[in-house]
């Protein structure tokens, strides 16, 4: 059975948010990054909308982890995008 619009919705903004969350970037340096508006962000996050691909595109660049990954998540239960974003925050640590 196919998943409606919705919940897809939903499931790309929880991994975007988990992805956030983990980097620990607040929405406005995410939004920044993205170059989107910390309300579409948040509205994304929650599944109330949902993106272009060029949103996606720049939110896959900003969170530095496929479009696959945030349209369909892991069939792996470790993750890929794990060791790319520890060293996103190692490097976002860095001065």
């Amino acid at each position: 059975m196919e998943m409606n619009k919705t919940e897809f919705d939903k499931q790309i903004g929880r991994r975007i948010r988990e992805l956030r969350e983990y980097q620990h970037m607040t929405r406005e340096v995410l939004a920044e990054y993205a170059d989107t508006s910390i309300q579409f962000l948040a509205d994304i996050e929650t599944g109330r909308k949902s993106m272009t691909v060029k949103t996606l595109k720049n939110l896959s660049l900003a969170l530095n982890v496929s479009s696959d990954y945030l349209l369909f998540g892991s069939p792996n239960p470790s993750c890929p995008h794990v060791e790319t974003s520890n060293l996103s925050l190692l490097l976002n640590n860095l001065t």
